[in-house]
C-alpha cells in the first residue's frame, strides 16, 4: 500500500522511503527485500536498484545497532528521581568542574595533556552557550559543537 502511494520522482519519495518503508522491511529476509527494492526502483523512477537499497540498508543498519529505545516511563522515572536532580545540580553549580574532569582523567593514565584535556571538554561544554555569544574567532568551536546532542542536560541524566 505504502509503495503504490510513493510520488513518481525519487528525491521526492526518499523520506516516504526511509521514514515509512524501511522500518518495515527490518525483519523481511533478502530476497523480500530485493523485491521491494526493485517495485520502489520501478515506481519512483529510480537512477538504479543500488540507490534505493543504499537508504533502505542505512535505515535497517541504524535500527539495528541502536536496539530498543527505553519505555518514556523509566525515562520520566529518572528525571523525577530527587537524588539523581540533585546530583545533576551539584555537578552544574561547580566552579571546579573543568578541573575536576581534567584531574579525573589524569587519574585514568592520560599523562601530560591537560591543555588538550581542557580544550577537549571546553568545546564539549560550550554546547551550552548560545550560538550568537561567541566570537568569529572560536569559527571551529561552533564547528564541533553541532556534533553534540540538542539537549546534553538530558544526555546526563539518562
Amino acid at each position: 500500500m505504502l509503495v503504490e502511494q510513493l510520488p513518481e520522482q525519487f528525491p521526492e519519495a526518499v523520506d516516504i522511503i526511509r521514514d515509512e518503508i524501511s522500518p518495515l522491511l527490518v525483519d523481511c529476509n533478502t530476497g523480500v527485500k530485493d523485491h521491494y527494492i526493485k517495485v520502489i526502483k520501478k515506481k519512483t523512477n529510480a537512477a538504479s536498484v543500488k540507490s534505493v537499497s543504499l537508504i533502505i540498508d542505512e535505515v535497517i543498519d541504524r535500527i539495528n545497532t541502536e536496539g530498543p529505545e527505553p519505555e518514556t516511563n523509566e525515562i520520566d522515572e529518572i528525571r523525577k528521581d530527587p537524588e539523581v536532580l540533585k546530583m545533576a545540580e551539584q555537578i552544574a553549580q561547580d566552579p571546579m568542574l573543568l578541573k575536576n574532569k581534567i584531574d579525573l582523567i589524569g587519574q585514568l593514565g592520560v599523562i601530560g595533556e591537560r591543555k588538550n584535556i581542557a580544550l577537549y571538554m571546553t568545546v564539549i561544554d560550550s554546547c551550552l552557550l548560545p550560538m550568537g555569544s561567541t566570537g568569529q574567532k572560536l569559527w571551529p568551536l561552533k564547528t564541533r559543537v553541532r556534533t553534540v546532542p540538542a539537549n546534553p542536560i538530558q544526555c546526563l541524566l539518562v
